[in-house]
C-alpha cells in the first residue's frame, strides 16, 4: 500500500465521508476497509491483485474450481449449519478470531514466521472465498 496516504487518518476520514454524504451508509466497515486498501495500493500491488483475479476467473472458466453450491454445502456440513441463511449469519468462533487478530498484528509488525505466514494466508484466502460465496448467495436470494 502507498504509505503516504494509506496511513493518514484525515485522508481516511475524508474517504469515509464521501460515500456517507451521498447516502452510501449501506457499506459495511469491512467493505469500506477493503475499498480503502484497494484504492491505496501501489501499482505493483494493483497489478498483483488484477493478475490474481484473472487467474481465478480463468480457473472458474476452465472448470478447475468447485461450483459455489458445492462450496456452500461443504461449509454448511463442516460447521453444522442447516440452511444457507445460517451460513450468512454465522460468526467465526472467538478463539479462531483471536488467532486471526494475533496473526494480523504480527503481520503488520513484520514479525510472522514462515509457518505463521502460511497460516495467516490460509485464513485470508478462506475469508476471501467465503466473502465471494456469500455475496453470490445474497444476489441469488434477492
Amino acid at each position: 500500500m502507498a504509505i503516504d496516504r494509506a496511513n493518514e487518518p484525515r485522508a481516511f476520514l475524508a474517504f469515509l465521508n464521501e460515500p456517507l454524504a451521498r447516502g452510501g451508509a449501506s457499506l459495511t466497515l469491512d467493505e469500506c476497509l477493503a475499498r480503502w486498501e484497494y484504492e491505496n495500493q501501489t501499482d505493483e500491488e494493483r497489478e498483483d491483485t488484477l493478475r490474481a483475479i484473472r487467474e481465478g476467473l480463468a480457473d472458474v472458466e476452465a472448470g478447475r474450481t468447485p461450483p459455489a453450491a458445492e462450496v456452500v454445502a461443504e461449509l454448511r456440513q463442516k460447521f453444522g449449519l442447516s440452511s444457507p441463511e445460517e451460513l450468512r449469519t454465522a460468526k467465526v468462533p472467538p478463539e479462531v478470531q483471536a488467532r486471526i487478530d494475533e496473526l494480523a498484528d504480527k503481520c503488520t509488525e513484520g514479525e510472522l514466521t514462515p509457518e505463521e505466514r502460511a497460516e495467516y494466508d490460509a485464513y485470508v484466502e478462506a475469508i476471501d472465498v467465503l466473502s465471494i460465496v456469500l455475496a453470490r448467495s445474497r444476489r441469488r436470494s434477492k
